[in-house]
C-alpha cells in the first residue's frame, strides 16, 4: 500500500497539532523517529539466542519483524512515540508488601492506548486516508529503541529508557503512520557513564553486564511472566517484592529528578487477597496491570514475600492454602512459607500435607523441606497471633 504524501508545511503543522495535543492529554514525553531497523536488533537477537527471554516465548515468535520492521509493516514511514510517568517517592505497598510503582496506576496498556487513539484521529483529520498502528507493549516492536530514535532518551545499563532530568519511570507508547513527518535528533550519548549503581543493587544478579538483563533471574518477570514454581535459590533474594520490582530505577541518579505522578490504585491488606478466589481477585483488581500476574502468582508471590519477612500473622492464611488451595504451585510454595514463618514447628504440619498430598511437584517440595529442614527460631518470627 502505497504512503501518504503530504508538503513540508502540512508536516510542520501536523506535528505541532500532533505535540499539542499530546501534552493536552497529559503526555510527558512525545518525538517522532523513522520507521526503520532498530539499532539494537543485532543485541536482540543474541539475547534471544541466550535464552534471556524465559518464558516469554512471545519475545522469540517471529523475531525478524522486530528486527526488520519494515518487511510487515512496508506502508510505515514515521512513528510517533509517547511516555507516561508514573514514578512516586515512595513505593507502592500493603504493610510492607511492595508493588512495582507502575501498577499504582489504572493499567497503561488501556490508558495509554485510548491517548494514542486520539492522536490519531488528530491525523485523520487532516489525512483520512492515512494508514496507522498503535502498539503499547503489545506487539513486535523494540519499543525503547525507536523511544531512543526520537529523542526521548537513552537506554540505561539497567535496559530501562532514560529520559534526560526526567528519569526512567515511564510507560512506552507508538503510533506508526504511513506518513513522513520530520524526525526529532535522535539520542546517541549514553550519560549513564561509569556508574554501575543498578547492577550492584540487583538482588539475584538478574542484570549480568551493563545493558544485558537475564530477564530468568529478575524479580518483575518470577513475580509477574514466569508461571511456575520459583527456583529455590531465587526466592529470598526477592525479599518482599510481590509484583514486580523498582530496585534498578530506586538507585538511579537519574530518578532523583523523577517525575511525580498521583496514585490511582489502593491496594486490598495481603489478608484479604491470600483469601481471595479467582472471582474476588478479578474484582479487586479489574482494570489494572496487576491482574497480569494471576491469582495463582500473586498468591504465590505473597508467600514468597511472607516466608522472607517470617512473617507469623498469616500463618492460618498459609496453612488453609497449603491444604486447600486447588493450586499446585500455590501450595508448593505455602509449604515453604511455613517452613520459614514457624520453622521446626511446621514439621508435623507437613508431614501430615504429605499424606494428602498428590500432586508431584509439591511432594518433592515438603520432602525437600523435611530432609533439609528449615530451623529459624521461633523468636524470629514477626508477629503471633
Amino acid at each position: 500500500m502505497p504512503s501518504t504524501s503530504v508538503s513540508k508545511p502540512q508536516r510542520d503543522a501536523l506535528k505541532r497539532l500532533l505535540r499539542e495535543e499530546a501534552h493536552r492529554l497529559g503526555i510527558d514525553l512525545f518525538g517522532v523517529a523513522r520507521w526503520q531497523p532498530p539499532p539494537h536488533a543485532s543485541a536482540f537477537q543474541k539475547w534471544l539466542e541466550k535464552g534471556y527471554h524465559g518464558d516469554m516465548g512471545y519475545l522469540a515468535r517471529e523475531p525478524e519483524k522486530r528486527v526488520h520492521p519494515e518487511t510487515w509493516l512496508p506502508w510505515g514511514k514515521s512513528v510517533v512515540v509517547v511516555g507516561q510517568a508514573y514514578g512516586s517517592p515512595q513505593r507502592f505497598e500493603t504493610d510492607g508488601y511492595f508493588f512495582a510503582r507502575y501498577a499504582q496506576r489504572r493499567d497503561y496498556h488501556n490508558t495509554l492506548r485510548k491517548k494514542l487513539r486520539k492522536l490519531l484521529r488528530v491525523v485523520q483529520e487532516h489525512l483520512p486516508d492515512v494508514q496507522a498502528r498503535i502498539y503499547v507493549d503489545t506487539g513486535p516492536v523494540l519499543e525503547r529503541d525507536f523511544a531512543m530514535l526520537a529523542g526521548l532518551g537513552w537506554i540505561g545499563k539497567n535496559t530501562n529508557l532514560i529520559a534526560w532530568k526526567k528519569g526512567s519511570y515511564f510507560v512506552l507508547g507508538l503510533l506508526i503512520l504511513s506518513v513522513d513527518l520530520d524526525l526529532d535528533p535522535p539520542v546517541t550519548t549514553d550519560h549513564c557513564g561509569t556508574c554501575t549503581r543498578c547492577i550492584e543493587a540487583c538482588p539475584t544478579g538478574a542484570l549480568v553486564a551493563p545493558w544485558v538483563l537475564d530477564a530468568t533471574r529478575c524479580i518483575s518477570y518470577l513475580t509477574i511472566e514466569y508461571r511456575g514454581i520459583i527456583p529455590r535459590e531465587l526466592r529470598e533474594p526477592i525479599g518482599t517484592w510481590v509484583f514486580g520490582c523498582d530496585i534498578c530505577q530506586e538507585v538511579c541518579p537519574w530518578n532523583r529528578t523523577a517525575l511525580e505522578v498521583g496514585r490511582e490504585i489502593s491496594l486490598p491488606v495481603p489478608e484479604k487477597i491470600l483469601e481471595a478466589d479467582a472471582e474476588t481477585f478479578r474484582a479487586f483488581f479489574q482494570g489494572t496491570a496487576i491482574k497480569r500476574a494471576k491469582r495463582e502468582g500473586l498468591i504465590r508471590n505473597f508467600l514468597v514475600a511472607i516466608g522472607n519477612r517470617k512473617d507469623a500473622r498469616y500463618r492460618d492464611q498459609i496453612q488453609r492454602l497449603l491444604t486447600e488451595d486447588p493450586s499446585p504451585v500455590v501450595r508448593a510454595h505455602a509449604a515453604w512459607a511455613l517452613a520459614k514463618v514457624l520453622g521446626h514447628l511446621a514439621r508435623p504440619i507437613l508431614e501430615k500435607a504429605l499424606r494428602r498430598e498428590q500432586d508431584p511437584q509439591v511432594q518433592k517440595e515438603i520432602q525437600r523441606i523435611l530432609h533439609q529442614g528449615e530451623d529459624e527460631p521461633e523468636e524470629d518470627l514477626v508477629a503471633t497471633r
